[in-house]
């Protein structure tokens, strides 16, 4: 869970939680925005859960774009992702 107050935020790790992903809308697939093209949240889930231990963080954000990009988002594209130490 990831609440947003002000400056404040907070997050509470759930299982086997390894990945806190912060994105623009140009990710994700979202037809009611105008857009077209994206990603689902699944597919995102998928990506994270078939990166290697090895990945970095940069490796996986810009993995995540660029697969948006493939499947033909019309947003703009921006990622931050923060690996999680488990």
């Amino acid at each position: 869970m990831l609440q947003l107050r002000g400056t404040r935020c907070t997050f509470a790790s759930v299982g086997d939680d390894t990945w806190i992903i912060i994105a623009s809308d140009g990710l994700f697939e979202n037809e009611v925005r105008g857009g077209g093209g994206g990603l689902d949240n699944q597919q995102v889930v998928d990506m994270c859960l078939k990166s290697k231990d090895g990945t970095s963080a940069k490796q996986l954000a810009r993995e995540l774009v660029e697969a948006a990009q493939e499947v033909g988002t019309t947003d703009d594209v921006t990622v931050a992702v923060l690996r999680i130490a488990v």
